[in-house]
């Protein structure tokens, strides 16, 4: 091979060696920014997913908060109005014994008189039917508070205590190439398959027995 067609040769080698150099350099450029997007999409998506949750507990309290006031107002009110029937209902009983106590009286102490065995025994056993009757009632008022009770304590068993947890965010560790070795590296090593293809061809040459002079 001619002197002149083995400089040619060489400076293709050169040229050739950046080109692939620089296209070697480009892709890491490319995989790196590639790498920087993606870790912002995920910044982006933990942040997003981390407000939604921090929203979520928010939501879980304010339901728990409102059902506790909702399952308090019911239970007060029902138990407001139960009392306030019995005091209605005791007053009007308390009131109709005291007329019928008299009325009793009256008539007993008529016909048999009012300190004979017979009429003690009856206003006894009037009283006794009436005290009867308020502690029934007042049994029958415990029941209900307790029903009441359950009723709240089933209402607040509704809540929702499930919490779920902000996952940390970790930043990744970027391990490609870098663009500046890349380069140095492709060119290097393209520069010595030139350097060993244009011995090659010097060889080839001087063993024809060419000359440079």
């Amino acid at each position: 091979m001619p002197p002149l067609m083995i400089g040619v040769m060489a400076a293709g080698g050169v040229m050739s060696s950046m080109g692939q150099a620089d296209a070697a350099a480009q892709q890491a450029v490319n995989e790196m920014a590639a790498f920087r997007q993606n870790e912002k999409n995920r910044t982006h998506e933990w942040a997003n997913q981390s407000w939604f949750q921090v929203l979520q507990q928010a939501q879980r309290w304010a339901t728990n908060k409102a059902i506790v006031k909702d399952a308090i107002s019911t239970r007060e009110k029902n138990k407001f109005w139960e009392r306030a029937r019995l005091d209605n209902t005791r007053s009007t009983m308390s009131k109709n014994m005291v007329k019928g106590y008299n009325d009793l009286t009256s008539v007993l102490g008529g016909r048999l008189g009012k300190n004979s065995a017979t009429s003690r025994a009856l206003l006894r056993s009037t009283m006794q039917n009436y005290h009867q009757a308020r502690q029934t009632q007042n049994i029958s008022l415990s029941l209900k508070d307790r029903a009441y009770d359950d009723q709240y304590q089933k209402a607040i068993n509704k809540r929702d205590f499930g919490f779920t947890p902000v996952q940390e965010f970790n930043l990744n560790q970027y391990y490609g190439a870098d663009p500046n070795q890349v380069y140095k590296t492709t060119l290097m090593q393209g520069l010595g398959q030139t350097a060993m293809g244009v011995g090659s061809a010097h060889m080839s040459f001087k063993g024809a027995g060419g000359t440079y002079f």
